[in-house]
């Protein structure tokens, strides 16, 4: 007999893991995801920007929604091989960048999406800055 998460959380306490799922994840079949993908990067094409900014504004507009904020900070991870000098070097050349979106409810989508493209973009001119430097930066201004 199956039983309700509700149940399962009865009999368990609080504060306890499960180690089993209840239930078998979701599963989208490949066949399904590719006419979404292909309506988000038209999406992306119609409003000048990339699949990366389209779908960061979806997960930032789904965070201020869930989370009842309009400032929403992302992490994104940027690759930093644009040196020709690190063309034949192995290794991950990857800095995190922080992107402070606004996401009001007042605002479409639309005009939402641009503020990220813009967002996406600036933090690019910032992608050799090394992320533990600026947290490191920001303790000692006081900042955080």
């Amino acid at each position: 007999m199956a039983q309700t998460s509700a149940a399962i959380a009865e009999a368990i306490g609080p504060n306890q893991r499960i180690d089993t799922p209840t239930a078998p994840a979701p599963q989208l079949a490949p066949t399904a995801a590719a006419p979404r993908a292909d309506r988000l990067r038209a999406r992306a094409r119609a409003h000048n920007t990339t699949l990366f900014a389209t779908m960061g504004a979806a997960f930032a507009a789904l965070l201020s929604r869930h989370a009842g904020r309009e400032d929403i900070l992302i992490a994104a991870p940027m690759t930093n091989r644009d040196r020709p000098e690190l063309a034949a070097l192995a290794g991950r050349f990857i800095n995190t960048v922080l992107l402070r979106l606004p996401a009001s409810a007042e605002s479409s989508f639309a005009a939402f999406l641009s503020v990220v493209r813009d967002r996406v973009l600036e933090a690019q001119s910032h992608k050799r800055y090394p992320f533990q430097a600026l947290l490191e930066d920001l303790r000692a201004s006081g900042s955080i």
